[in-house]
């Protein structure tokens, strides 16, 4: 599962199982990938991209305590987490991108 933040012109964009970083920088799945915040990081756009390195049965205990927490509109049952997982690859450390891995 990815958190993704990163600071653009000032702001503060953030992202839980955010789409855009599923995938290596030059992955398969296209529109999945990580490519579109690759220039940005070269041009050294303060970041951080954090990821939670955990098993399977935390982060879905994790996602139906926030779905039934009622504060988040978008709720993510275990089926939605199986298929995201499907695309997701790991950050590695030649994408260039300032990774910091959470595993508790």
């Amino acid at each position: 599962m990815v958190l993704g933040a990163v600071r653009k012109a000032g702001k503060r964009v953030e992202g839980l199982l955010d789409v855009c970083f599923w995938g290596r920088v030059e992955g398969r799945q296209g529109e999945r990938d990580r490519g579109w915040a690759a220039s940005d990081v070269r041009e050294g756009v303060a970041h951080e991209l954090h990821v939670l390195d955990l098993p399977d049965s935390i982060c879905k205990a994790r996602l139906r305590q926030r779905n039934t927490s009622g504060e988040h509109q978008y709720q993510v049952d275990d089926a939605t987490y199986d298929l995201f997982m499907t695309y997701f690859v790991l950050p590695t450390a030649d994408e260039g991108f300032n990774v910091i891995f959470h595993t508790s």
